[in-house]
């Protein structure tokens, strides 16, 4: 996926995402296509409202898949503050998944090579959204 400016996403110099100018994918020689496929960056407004970044910079051959969760600000949902978090997923059977502090679960699966479905599961309450590789 090669590298991305990391300005161009909410929140990159809060919480815990403190990255550089660039961010880049490291190298996944060795891996399953299958699990690469989900490595690198994708924005979108989730439910038309909520900019939202994923960051995947690695995916390690057990499916183990560190990146970063960015998000803008939403008053309907009180967020104020853009920030953005760590996080280490699990790819396994198409979909990429984690859980988020505050209890989220949250699941991308990939259509195709340049889509993901995301799904976030706040207490049984689901928002979803269509995120396509810039």
């Amino acid at each position: 996926m090669g590298s991305a400016p990391a300005a161009a996403f909410p929140g990159q110099l809060s919480g815990q995402c403190r990255l550089g100018q660039d961010f880049a994918v490291v190298d996944q020689t060795g891996v399953d296509a299958k699990l690469v496929r989900f490595a690198g960056c994708v924005r979108r407004q989730l439910a038309d409202k909520l900019d939202n970044t994923l960051i995947v910079h690695q995916v390690s051959a057990d499916g183990t898949a560190p990146g970063y969760y960015a998000w803008g600000t939403y008053r309907r949902w009180s967020i104020k503050e853009p920030d953005c978090l760590p996080f280490t997923g699990e790819i396994a059977d198409g979909q990429l998944k984690f859980r988020l502090p505050w209890g989220s679960r949250v699941t991308y699966r990939l259509i195709g090579t340049q889509t993901l479905e995301a799904s976030f599961n706040q207490s049984g309450r689901f928002t979803r959204g269509v995120m396509h590789r810039q």
